[in-house]
């Protein structure tokens, strides 16, 4: 639906990683560990992308 929209999806850890770009938050790995240990799954990639693109 968000699609059909025109409403970009960039899903959990775009979130995340938006949060830390505008100040939101100070790190994003404590909050990828936290997703992760709650069952989230999150692959090495993903999270090596994440914390590549938020400067970690």
């Amino acid at each position: 639906m968000a699609t059909n929209a025109s409403v970009p999806v960039i899903g959990t850890v775009g979130v995340l990683v938006l949060a830390k770009r505008k100040g939101l938050v100070p790190l994003v790995m404590p909050l990828l560990k936290n997703l992760a240990t709650s069952g989230y799954f999150l692959s090495a990639e993903i999270i090596a992308a994440a914390l590549t693109v938020s400067g970690e």
